[in-house]
């Protein structure tokens, strides 16, 4: 199994004005599997949508609201 680093990996806008880089996904041999960074800066929203599959989440700074 690799190690992905997330400073070598491609960062594109995901949402208005959120960077994301992803890390694993379909291009990478994923078949049901996406691992990212979401960079939400303060005020930020992430729209309303839906998984069909589990979605976790990690906040590593800051908090979520």
């Amino acid at each position: 199994m690799p190690i992905l680093y997330r400073m070598g990996a491609n960062t594109e806008e995901g949402y208005p004005g959120i960077p994301r880089t992803v890390l694993v996904d379909a291009s990478h041999g994923a078949e049901s599997l996406w691992v990212g960074h979401l960079d939400i800066a303060p005020g930020a929203q992430v729209m309303t949508h839906i998984h069909h599959d589990t979605e976790e989440a990690m906040v590593d700074r800051g908090r979520s609201t």
